[in-house]
């Protein structure tokens, strides 16, 4: 589906997956080739957010997939950008903790994996990245009062094991795993804008009535006001106009026969070609 995807419009949401499927099958080559793809591709008209996540997840992936630490180094900007859009949320401080910790910065590790358990004190994962944290720094006091909170959530053997061996000065052989493991669903969220337009689409496909209806709905709403491209501000404002041209004879069409209405190829193929521009239509 990723591939197809990618045939029908290359997009960084298919190559991001294709990336993440490979690195978790191990294949870590083909894995480097899509982290490559998405860092290369011009993804200004997403949302920002989602560049930026795509940019953090790729640079560690470079860094796992090729062992040069310098891309760590360079997911840190992003994930600070996340941080600032949104301090309260667990996972971004979760990930900048990791980056850290493969860099050997414990100190800088610690303070973010502590942000993290301030904003949900009971998150296991982040629990045991302290105490390797810890042990790492040599800080076997603090490793094993985390481990007896481990304790208290889970009352289980594994628990029972790391704070038996804390407790003798034993390694506990914990690893902080990869945040490659655990990626968000991640797909494309159109504007509104985007939305109003591929709905006049479908309405085009399967009733020109509704088209018709819709367009003045669109009108109405001065929703082609709000698109900042002067070009595509033209490029729709001209497709409307020649919309309203053609339906009414579709309209006729339809009228006599619903159940058999065929769209005109015409105005299908000038809808692919003017609404594809806007990315709503493949």
């Amino acid at each position: 589906m990723y591939n197809k995807s990618i045939e029908l419009n290359p997009n960084p949401y298919a190559h991001f997956g294709l990336a993440i499927f490979y690195y978790k099958n191990g294949n870590f080559e083909e894995a480097s080739n899509f982290f490559d793809r998405v860092l290369e591709m011009y993804i200004s008209d997403f949302p920002r957010n989602d560049v930026d996540i795509f940019t953090v997840y790729s640079l560690i992936g470079k860094a796992e997939t090729t062992g040069i630490l310098k891309y760590y180094e360079g997911a840190l900007s992003y994930i600070n950008n996340l941080l600032d859009r949104d301090s309260e949320n667990s996972e971004w401080w979760k990930i900048r903790g990791y980056i850290y910790y493969k860099l050997k910065n414990y100190k800088e590790a610690h303070e973010n994996f502590i942000n993290a358990l301030r904003l949900d004190s009971n998150d296991i994962n982040v629990i045991k990245s302290l105490i390797v944290v810890y042990e790492k720094s040599g800080k076997f006091d603090e490793a094993l009062s985390m481990a007896m909170k481990l304790k208290k959530l889970l009352h289980n053997n594994e628990a029972e094991e790391i704070f038996k061996k804390l407790m003798n000065r034993e390694p506990t052989n914990l690893e902080i795993p990869s945040p490659l493991l655990s990626v968000p669903v991640m797909y494309y969220k159109p504007n509104h804008i985007q939305y109003y337009l591929a709905n006049l689409y479908r309405y085009i496909n399967i009733n020109p009535i509704g088209a018709f209806i819709h367009i003045s709905f669109i009108e109405g709403s001065n929703i082609i006001t709000e698109i900042d491209d002067e070009e595509k501000s033209k490029t729709a404002t001209k497709l409307i106009k020649e919309l309203k041209e053609k339906l009414p004879i579709e309209m006729y069409k339809y009228c006599e026969s619903p159940n058999n209405y065929k769209p005109s190829e015409e105005i299908i193929e000038i809808c692919k070609r003017e609404l594809g521009k806007f990315g709503c239509v493949l």
